[in-house]
């Protein structure tokens, strides 16, 4: 078994204890007087190193402590004064010049919104006054400001016609005029940004189911999209 402890606070803490013991008793144990000094000398020397290694590591500590405590003051005194000269260079008619002479980069212009995407799955329901509501879905996510235009065709031929402009996903269309067929295209806008249209959406009139007063709408797309839903409204 080692005499001498592995450890370092170990050993050290038997340096404290046998170098003194041994300088009192060095003839009575089987060493010289300088045998003993030696081993003495050798143990102050270890716990004086130590002790100033870990003055040492406890300052390193504290100065790091410090230095991140002043990083951070440094951080957000720096951020407040970035924005009062922000707030004086854009209150200037010429902000440019302001940035240039603090020597910091002008705020990036903000990215454009993408364009809103293709509304789909387009219903229809006959409402009791005779008007028809039309839904949507469009999923838009983090953007805001969508604006949605719906142009109507009257019949399979001729022209769409705007008839109205909405912030939510349906349109309630009280201009109906009598007739067979119409037809509905919606289109999403933002700021000068159009998405792409909607495929033609047909609702047709008529009356519907075998000897039952009614008025049936048949709501379908038009082109490749499937039909979408026969909706009854019953009078």
């Amino acid at each position: 078994m080692a005499v001498l402890p592995r450890t370092v606070q170990d050993l050290l803490d038997f340096a404290d204890q046998h170098g003194p013991l041994w300088v009192s008793v060095s003839a009575q144990v089987g060493l010289s007087a300088s045998q003993s000094a030696l081993f003495n000398s050798a143990a102050n020397a270890a716990r004086n190193d130590f002790n100033a290694e870990m003055t040492a590591e406890s300052l390193r500590r504290a100065a790091t402590l410090q230095t991140q405590t002043s990083v951070r003051e440094l951080r957000r005194v720096g951020g407040d004064t970035i924005r009062l000269i922000k707030a004086f260079a854009e209150a200037q008619p010429k902000p440019n010049i302001v940035y240039q002479t603090a020597q910091i980069p002008p705020p990036a212009a903000p990215s454009p919104a993408p364009a809103p995407v293709q509304p789909t799955e387009m219903r229809a329901v006959l409402n009791p006054e005779g008007t028809i509501t039309l839904r949507w879905k469009a999923s838009n996510p983090g953007t805001s400001g969508t604006v949605y235009n719906i142009r109507r065709r009257v019949g399979s031929t001729g022209e769409f016609i705007s008839v109205g402009n909405v912030g939510v996903k349906q349109f309630t269309d009280n201009t109906l005029p009598s007739v067979p067929s119409v037809q509905y295209v919606v289109t999403g806008l933002r700021g000068d940004r159009a998405g792409e249209p909607s495929s033609p959406f047909t609702v047709m009139f008529g009356v519907g189911g075998p000897g039952a007063a009614g008025v049936q709408i048949v709501a379908q797309y038009s082109g490749d999209a499937p039909a979408n839903a026969n909706l009854k409204q019953t009078a």
